[in-house]
């Protein structure tokens, strides 16, 4: 059996439904592009198998009514539930982001939040990105740009 080699990589993905409904229109490329999650969710020195992290909530609404089934989704990202400090937030955009300040103070300390368009847009309005120390270490990519961001990271462990 070879042994993987673990990766220390420069940032972590945390990643919301919209982003898979997004990359579900083309399964040729989600699969391709789940792959890559998965490889580096597997990889990674520091968070082995809790690398890319999504809500349980968001897991549950990505799966939900879809032709993926979730075990395919697990290899790829780990579903969390909401920390305790987060229990009173009904805002969703809030807890996403609130969730991933409190990651962005571990290594590597920089998260990016694989989404689609649309939800990017909610994120940046939200009130809790917009403080400059949070936009610092946290990004929102989508599309194209996440599928390229995530390719990029994919060498990284190559």
């Amino acid at each position: 059996m070879v042994e993987e080699k673990l990766v220390v990589y420069p940032i972590r993905f945390f990643i919301d439904e919209f982003f898979i409904n997004d990359i579900l229109k083309d399964k040729k490329k989600a699969i391709e592009v789940i792959q890559k999650l998965s490889k580096i969710h597997f990889n990674s020195r520091y968070y082995q198998r809790e690398h890319n992290l999504i809500l349980d909530e968001s897991f549950k609404n990505a799966i939900y009514d879809k032709e993926i089934r979730g075990h395919a989704l697990v290899g790829a990202m780990h579903p969390i539930p909401p920390p305790d400090f987060l229990k009173e937030e009904t805002i969703f955009e809030s807890k996403v982001i609130r969730c991933c300040i409190d990651l962005a103070s571990k290594k590597p300390y920089q998260v990016f939040i694989l989404t689609s368009e649309e939800q990017a847009k909610k994120y940046i309005e939200n009130e809790h990105y917009k403080n400059d120390k949070v936009r610092q270490v946290i990004s929102f990519v989508y599309g194209e740009s996440a599928i390229n961001l995530i390719n990029v990271i994919f060498r990284v462990g190559q």
